[in-house]
């Protein structure tokens, strides 16, 4: 479920790592700013959620 979402293309680490591949395809000077976070609650050791930020 991280990787794809609700495999609809619409989520998913899967849907921002292909915005940034399609950016950079486009833009091959640019440099882009690429940070996943994941949030887990208490002991977990599966992450909730991950907050992915990005930045050119």
């Amino acid at each position: 479920m991280q990787n794809v979402g609700a495999n609809d293309g619409k989520g998913g680490m899967a849907y921002t790592e292909r915005k940034v591949v399609n950016y950079l395809y486009k833009h091959q000077k640019a440099s882009v700013y690429y940070s996943a976070k994941p949030i887990y609650k208490d002991n977990e050791l599966i992450p909730r959620s991950v907050i992915v930020d990005i930045k050119s």
